[in-house]
C-alpha cells in the first residue's frame, strides 16, 4: 500500500520572523518592519560622485521583529548568522566588517542629532542575497531608522535622518553608497523604478513598464570590504584631482565638449575615469527617459554601454562577471545587462514573460563556460520600507 506524504509548505518570511522572535522571547513582538532590497539599474559608481542613480526597490526583503526594553540596550538576533549583538546606547563603536554595525551606525547618527532613544530588542531575517550590492547592509541601517523613530516618538522624516545616517555611515566605512540605498528604500513607490540626484537629492518616480521584467544573475565572485573601499577611496582621489584641474565644484558642472578640449592636462588614467563618470551621468538620466517611455530596448543597450565603460573607463570588472555578463546578453529577450554595481552580480532587464527562461539559459550558458554555477533571482519592483 503507497502511503502519500504531505508536503511541508517553506515558511514565508513574515511567518519566519515571528517564529523566530516567539521562540527566543516567548510572545508575540510589539512591531515588524519590512525593508526591501534595492537594484541599480543603471549609474554605476556615480552615487559617491555626487552624480545620477536609476534603482528599483524589488522583492526581497529583510525583516526585523522588535519590543522596547525598559534600558539603554540595543540587543538583536539574526539567526543566519547564528549570532546576537548587544550595546549600550551611550557608546556604539565599530567593529571590522561585522554586520552589527549597520545598527550601531543609525544609533550614532541619532547621537549626531541629538535626539533621545530608548532600548529595543528584536530578530532580524533576510531574504536579500550577500554579496550581490542589492543592499543588505542598508536595509538593516532603514529598519533601524524606523524602528527608533517608531519607540522614541519622533517624526518620520526619512530625507533629514538619511543624509546624517549615509555621513556617519561614510564617516565608519568610507563607503559612499548608501545614500541612494537609505533613499530609495525609504521612498521608493510599488512599481516604480526612482531616479536618484544624489548631489541635489532630487527624485524623481517612473513608473514600471508592464512588459519588463528584472534578473539578477549571481557570479560567484565576492569583493572583499577592504578592497572595495580602498577602490572607491581611489577613484575619489582621482575624480578630485580632475576637478581640481578643471576648477569646477563637480564633473557634472563640466561640459563634455570642454573637457575633451582641454584633456591634455590629464593622464589617461584620470581622463578615463572622469569620462566614465560624466557618460555614466548621461546614461543614467536619458536610461529614466527611456523607461518612462518604455523604450527598453534603448534602456539595454545604456546598461551594455555603462557596463563597458566600468570595465574600460572605470578599471572595475572581474573576469566570471565578464563571462557570466556575455553568457547574459546573448539571449533572446534580454534587453541589456550590467555589473551589479559593486557586487558579484549581473542586472538584466529581460521581456517579463521570459525573465526565468532567460535567465537559466544565461545561467547555464556560464556554468557550462566556468564549470560554476550561477544562482538566478527573478526579481519585481515593490515599494518603501513598512512598519507591520
Amino acid at each position: 500500500m503507497a502511503v502519500q506524504l504531505e508536503q511541508t509548505k517553506p515558511m514565508t518570511l513574515p511567518e519566519r520572523i515571528h517564529e523566530a522572535f516567539s521562540a527566543r522571547y516567548g510572545e508575540a513582538p510589539a512591531g515588524t518592519v519590512r525593508v526591501p532590497a534595492s537594484v541599480n539599474l543603471i549609474g554605476g559608481h556615480t552615487s559617491y560622485n555626487g552624480g545620477y542613480v536609476l534603482a528599483c526597490a524589488v522583492d526581497r526583503s529583510t525583516w526585523v521583529a522588535y519590543r522596547p526594553r525598559t534600558d539603554s540596550r540595543v540587543c538583536l538576533y539574526s539567526p543566519e548568522h547564528e549570532e546576537s549583538i548587544e550595546f549600550d546606547l551611550s557608546a556604539p563603536t565599530p567593529t571590522l566588517n561585522h554586520w552589527g554595525d549597520a545598527v550601531k551606525i543609525v544609533v550614532a547618527a541619532f547621537h549626531d542629532l541629538e535626539r533621545p532613544l530608548v532600548g529595543w530588542e528584536g530578530v532580524i531575517v533576510s531574504d536579500i542575497p550577500r554579496g550581490l550590492d542589492m543592499g543588505e547592509v542598508s536595509a538593516l541601517m532603514m529598519a533601524t531608522l524606523r524602528i527608533f523613530t517608531q519607540l522614541n516618538g519622533h517624526d518620520w522624516e526619512p530625507i533629514p535622518l538619511i543624509r546624517v545616517t549615509a555621513r556617519t555611515a561614510h564617516a565608519w566605512t568610507r563607503d559612499g553608497r548608501y545614500l541612494a540605498e537609505l533613499l530609495l528604500m525609504a521612498l521608493a513607490q510599488p512599481s516604480h523604478a526612482i531616479l536618484i540626484d544624489i548631489q541635489g537629492r532630487t527624485i524623481q518616480q517612473i513608473a514600471w513598464p508592464s512588459g519588463a521584467g528584472i534578473v539578477m544573475l549571481d557570479s560567484g565572485v565576492r569583493f572583499k570590504l577592504e578592497e572595495m573601499q580602498s577602490l572607491m577611496q581611489t577613484r575619489q582621489e582621482e575624480i578630485a584631482r580632475v576637478v581640481k584641474t578643471y576648477r569646477v565644484t563637480h564633473l557634472r558642472d563640466l561640459s563634455m565638449s570642454r573637457f575633451e578640449k582641454d584633456s591634455k592636462e590629464l593622464e589617461d588614467r584620470l581622463f578615463n575615469r572622469a569620462r566614465h563618470v560624466m557618460t555614466e551621468n548621461g546614461r543614467t538620466i536619458l536610461a529614466a527617459e527611456m523607461l518612462r517611455s518604455e523604450a527598453l530596448v534603448t534602456v539595454g543597450k545604456l546598461m551594455m554601454d555603462s557596463h563597458r565603460s566600468l570595465r574600460e573607463e572605470y578599471g572595475f570588472t572581474a573576469e566570471p562577471l565578464e563571462a557570466l555578463f556575455t553568457a547574459t546578453i546573448a539571449q533572446a529577450n534580454v534587453y541589456g545587462a550590467r555589473m551589479g554595481g559593486m557586487g558579484g552580480g549581473i542586472v538584466a532587464l529581460t521581456r517579463d514573460f521570459s525573465s526565468l527562461t532567460a535567465g537559466k539559459l544565461a545561467s547555464n550558458a556560464y556554468q557550462q563556460e566556468t564549470g560554476q554555477a550561477a544562482p538566478l533571482y527573478v526579481l519585481k519592483p515593490i515599494g518603501a520600507v513598512e512598519l507591520l
